[in-house]
């Protein structure tokens, strides 16, 4: 039972790290056409997009901060629950 619970925290911990590798990505590709020279000269001659793209362009920035502190606090968990089952099996 202690290594079917261990099985678990192993998968979780990828399932975590597949998730935040994937978020990361789409924010670096919404970032990647935020920055995109075509884009950037289109929006330069709609000022109504301008601060578009500027909300975008944070917004992703956002993301991918939030992604990386999520990634750690759940982390930080499955670390504690890992210590907590070798401490109850000790």
């Amino acid at each position: 039972m202690i290594a079917q619970l261990e099985r678990v925290l192993a998968g979780a911990k990828n399932l975590l790290r597949q998730a935040a590798a994937s978020q990361a990505q789409e924010s670096d590709t919404s970032l990647s056409l935020v920055k995109n020279r075509a884009l950037v000269k289109v929006v330069k001659q709609t000022p109504g997009l301008q601060s578009r793209l500027s909300e975008i362009a944070d917004a992703a920035k956002a993301q991918t901060k939030k992604m990386a502190d999520d990634e750690a606090a759940y982390s930080k968990g499955l670390a504690q629950l890992k210590k907590d089952l070798s401490s109850l099996i000790s």
